[in-house]
């Protein structure tokens, strides 16, 4: 059986934009909100993050913030406030100028992660609703989005 160019140009036409879908040339957008791990119905793991300005960004020179790459953005730039809940105290953790990771990019269920100077790592999930938060040393935690 023969196929004419016509057919193969349509069944073409037809399967490329499902494939495109499974395989994303971009990541997904930063969703601003607050995420938390939690342990026996407390959170011991928070992460909010809220859009900011350019020129708060600026002014952040590097510290807790991100600038989003992704296609579908509707902020360029947000604020990350990640802290650890323990014996009722708070400690906080700082990203250090995170830049989009190419290593772990486009992981299948992993959307796209970003990195900083000291080895933390934020993936970005294809659910908007989960992140998670890489230490280095196999210590990992997905937070889960508790807000809109």
């Amino acid at each position: 059986m023969k196929l004419s160019k016509s057919t193969i140009l349509l069944s073409l036409s037809c399967i490329t934009p499902l494939i495109s879908g499974c395989f994303s040339s971009y990541p997904r957008p930063i969703t601003p909100g607050e995420y938390q791990y939690s342990e026996n119905e407390h959170p011991t793991r928070v992460m909010i993050i809220q859009p900011i300005t350019e020129s708060e960004f600026n002014l952040a020179n590097g510290l807790n913030v991100v600038e989003d790459i992704s296609k579908d953005k509707t902020n360029n730039y947000y604020s990350l406030n990640y802290y650890l809940i323990e014996n009722d105290t708070k400690m906080s953790f700082n990203f250090i100028n995170l830049k989009d990771n190419p290593r772990m990019a486009f992981k299948p269920g992993h959307g796209f992660s970003y990195q900083d100077e000291n080895g933390l790592l934020i993936r970005l999930f294809d659910d908007s609703n989960e992140i998670r938060i890489d230490h280095g040393n196999y210590e990992q935690y997905i937070l889960r989005k508790i807000n809109n």
